[in-house]
């Protein structure tokens, strides 16, 4: 374990990582923002839900898109927005989705752990498998690695659930691409599930 520790310290040591943010070299023990960074995220994070009034990692109100889906409740991390406020989660997506970045990887599964362990009761974690809505095999194709699997298996594995492949995605465009009633006909069309499912 020493040996594994001095290894992960001298490889951060040779190659400091930035910000996501602000572009600042980061401190061993940061994970994807800096210090000051990572106040504007937790900031950002404490918003209310407009329907419940709850903190958004509190809150379970679906969009109105997956209401019309059946689908009951929604747990969330932060607004994923346009706007300044939202500009360190939005950065953080970003460079998981482009660079494939460990510490972002290990920042983002620990923060939707924990927003999942205190919405849902997990004392039976046969009950519940976790899943993800792939990406799309170009993308994967050109950057090499599907950035929704890894998150989801690292925080399955966090909350001690078991992580299934359950959907295949037949999606030709990115949805960054399209916009309004465009996008939301592009995901009623973008995904099969799996046929070796074993449930």
């Amino acid at each position: 374990m020493i040996i594994k520790e001095f290894i992960k310290r001298a490889l951060f040591y040779i190659s400091v990582p930035c910000c996501v943010l602000c572009r600042d070299r980061l401190d061993y023990d940061d994970n994807g923002l800096c210090k000051a960074c990572l106040v504007n995220y937790k900031a950002h994070k404490e918003r209310n839900c407009s329907r419940c009034s709850k903190k958004l990692q509190e809150c379970l109100c679906p969009t109105k898109f997956l209401r019309d889906h059946s689908v009951k409740r929604q747990i969330k991390l932060f607004r994923y927005m346009k706007n300044e406020d939202a500009e360190a989660g939005k950065h953080l997506i970003f460079s998981l989705k482009r660079d494939n970045r460990e510490d972002v990887l290990e920042f983002l599964s620990s923060e939707l752990a924990s927003a999942v362990s205190n919405n849902i009761d997990l004392t039976d974690p046969e009950k519940f498998i976790f899943t993800n809505v792939p990406r799309r095999s170009v993308a994967i194709l050109e950057l090499g690695f599907d950035h929704t699997e890894e998150l989801a298996k690292l925080t399955a594995q966090k909350l001690g659930i078991q992580y299934k492949s359950m959907l295949i995605s037949r999606s030709k465009r990115a949805q960054k691409e399209m916009m309004g009633e465009e996008r939301l006909t592009n995901v009623n069309f973008d995904y099969k599930p799996r046929l070796d499912i074993n449930l």
